[in-house]
């Protein structure tokens, strides 16, 4: 426990079994968590990845998220692959005192907490890397093999390729050469993404930089190849009604219309003054 402290709990569920368990924890005392604006419990319940609900006690809120994908940020489910189908379909039977439940394989463990250093963190806190370590320290009979073949059908070589390369080198982990290699991306990837998220900042105690608009040049960095770069966009630049009515909070007739003719500008807007704020700070 003094080596993973956590300030949450994490559990996965199929999609459609969110509702049951929400009522379960509803039940129990728990409660939507305040949330910032643009992101009301309907959008989070209808458009992201997860739910957060929290209970108060006597040490403080307790705090519970209920996910049904990997993400809870929407841009990732279109810019990359991930099929939560298959990772239930590989997922293994576990017991947890007298629960019976399944949990990843060794496999899609590693690949989870690759991708949740990267976009969850920005590779900002040695803590993520860490679990990177202990998962491949746990589960010596890893298929690396699988593993491979599962990034790359996933779209995620290039935030798994930086969580193994850090993790290796801050931590010395382990990790196969060609597996290195076959997640390696080509061209300026491969020396972007370090000068833009470095551990080591945190390490040494300086407060992480990859916050509001400056996140989207890391998340550009990376995205695998043209096609991941297109579906980020068309995202990013045309969401549908629905998540412009939610994240806006439109209730007005009309509203909608103007809001897609205006939300392309002031995305623009947003990513063309990221490099000029992250280098003001």
């Amino acid at each position: 426990p003094a080596l993973r402290p956590m300030a949450d709990l994490d559990l996965l569920v199929p999609r459609d079994l969110v509702p049951g368990a929400c009522q379960v924890l509803a039940a129990l005392g728990y409660g939507p968590q305040p949330r910032p604006p643009g992101h009301s419990f309907a959008y989070e319940a209808r458009l992201s990845g997860e739910v957060a609900l929290s209970v108060p006690t006597r040490a403080g809120n307790h705090a519970v998220d209920i996910h049904w994908h990997l993400s809870a940020h929407q841009w990732i489910h279109h810019a990359t692959r991930i099929k939560m189908d298959a990772l239930w379909q590989a997922a293994e039977p576990f017991t947890l005192g007298s629960l019976s439940t399944r949990r990843f394989c060794p496999e899609d463990s590693l690949l989870h907490v690759c991708l949740h250093a990267a976009f969850g963190h920005a590779y900002a806190y040695l803590l993520n890397l860490i679990d990177v370590d202990r998962i491949i320290a746990a589960y010596p009979e890893l298929d690396w093999e699988r593993f491979l073949r599962r990034a790359i059908d996933f779209q995620v070589r290039v935030p798994v390729y930086h969580a193994l390369r850090f993790s290796r080198e801050l931590l010395d982990t382990p990790i196969p050469e060609p597996v290195l290699a076959g997640l390696r991306p080509r061209g300026p990837k491969r020396w972007l993404v370090p000068r833009m998220a470095d551990p080591m900042q945190t390490i040494l105690g300086k407060k992480p930089q990859h916050s509001g608009s400056s996140q989207y040049l890391l998340h550009l960095a990376l995205i695998d190849g043209l096609p991941g770069y297109l579906r980020f966009l068309r995202y990013y630049l045309l969401p549908g009604d629905e998540w412009l009515a939610l994240r806006y909070g439109l209730t007005r007739p009309g509203s909608i219309p103007l809001a897609r003719f205006w939300h392309p500008f002031r995305v623009l807007a947003t990513m063309v003054a990221a490099p000029f704020r992250r280098i003001c700070s």
